[in-house]
C-alpha cells in the first residue's frame, strides 16, 4: 500500500502517519518506495483507535509495546483525568456562551466584565475630574477585562450600590494617584493601609463576604501571572509598582517576583536593569532608597 492508501483505510491523513513515523509510534517500511503491509495497517488502525479515545501518543507507545500481562490503568488513569478536565472546561465554556447569547438579546456589549460592575466605572468616572485619575479609572477598567477572562468578577445587578460606594472607590483612585508623588516609604506604607481599607470594605458589601479572602487564596495560575504582569505593564512608575507590591504582601498574594518575576523590574527582554522607588525588605515593607535608573 502507498502511504495515502494506508491513511485513508486508518481515517487519518498522510501527515499523520509521517508523524507516527517521527515519533517511533509506526514502523517505517523498507525499501523505496514504501510498501505499507497489512501489519503495518493494523498498528496503525490501533494507534488511532487508543489516540481518539483519549491516550497521550507517548502513552499509545507504551501500551503497544508493552507484554500482554502489563498493568496499563495507570495510563487510563491519566487519560481520565485529562477528559475529565476537558469535560469541566467545555461545561464552563457552555455556561460562558449561554450567558453571552443572554447578553447578545437583550442588546448588551459583549465582555467579560459585567454590565453592572461596567456601569458602576461609568458612575466612579463621572465623580472624577483629574485628568490623571480619569485615566488610572481607564486602564483599571482594562485590567477588570483581563482579569474577567480569568476569573469571575462580581455582578452588581443583585446589590444595591450607593453614592458613597462610589465616592469611596473614587477615593481609592485618588489615593493611587497620590502615590508617584510619595515622600518616602512612610508615606507610601500609609496610602497603602487606607487604600486596602476601602478595598476590602468595598470587596465585602458588594461582591459579597468573603471575596477579598476568596481572591487573595487563588494566588495561582497563569491568570493571576498575566494579570500581574499586566499591572506592570499598566502602571510602569517605580513608586506604582512599590505601592502594588506593598499591597499584594499585605494581601497575602505572591508578587510577580514570587511567579517569576518582579513588578518593580523592568521586562527582561528590555535588557534595563531592575527599578525599585522603595526596595522591600523581608517584612514586606519597602526600605527606602534612592530610584535607580535603568542603565
Amino acid at each position: 500500500m502507498k502511504v495515502s492508501e494506508i491513511a485513508y483505510l486508518a481515517g487519518t491523513t498522510v501527515r499523520t502517519v509521517r508523524w507516527y513515523h517521527r515519533i517511533g509510534l509506526l514502523p517505517i517500511p523498507e525499501g523505496r518506495p514504501r510498501d505499507y503491509g497489512f501489519d503495518h495497517l493494523a498498528r496503525l488502525v490501533h494507534i488511532r483507535w487508543l489516540a481518539q479515545s483519549g491516550m497521550s501518543l507517548k502513552a499509545v507507545g507504551q501500551i503497544l509495546d508493552s507484554s500482554p500481562e502489563a498493568d496499563a490503568r495507570d495510563e487510563l488513569d491519566s487519560a481520565l483525568a485529562r477528559i475529565d478536565e476537558e469535560i469541566r472546561s467545555l461545561k464552563a465554556q457552555r455556561e460562558r456562551i449561554a450567558g453571552l447569547r443572554e447578553l447578545a438579546g437583550s442588546g448588551a456589549k459583549l465582555s467579560p466584565v459585567p454590565t453592572s460592575l461596567d456601569q458602576f466605572y461609568a458612575r466612579v468616572r463621572e465623580r472624577l475630574t483629574d485628568p490623571e485619575q480619569i485615566e488610572i479609572l481607564d486602564r483599571d477598567r482594562v485590567l477588570a477585562t483581563l482579569g474577567g477572562v480569568s476569573y469571575t468578577l462580581p455582578d452588581l445587578a443583585g446589590v444595591h450600590v450607593t453614592e458613597a460606594d462610589v465616592a469611596k472607590t473614587a477615593e481609592a483612585i485618588e489615593l493611587f494617584a497620590q502615590v508617584r508623588r510619595a515622600a518616602d516609604s512612610d508615606d507610601l506604607a500609609r496610602l497603602a493601609d487606607r487604600f486596602l481599607d476601602i478595598y476590602t470594605e468595598l470587596a465585602e458589601r458588594i461582591a459579597g463576604q468573603g471575596f477579598a479572602e476568596a481572591f487573595a487564596s487563588a494566588n495561582d495560575g497563569p491568570g493571576l501571572d498575566r494579570l500581574l504582569t499586566a499591572l506592570r505593564v499598566a502602571y510602569p512608575d517605580g513608586r506604582q509598582q512599590a505601592f502594588i507590591e506593598l499591597c499584594l504582601r499585605k494581601l497575602a498574594i505572591p508578587s510577580l517576583g514570587e511567579l517569576g518575576g518582579h513588578p518593580g523590574d523592568e521586562p527582561a527582554r528590555s535588557g534595563a536593569a531592575p527599578v525599585r522607588a522603595f526596595p522591600t525588605g523581608t517584612d514586606g515593607k519597602p526600605e527606602e532608597s534612592k530610584e535607580r535608573t535603568p542603565q
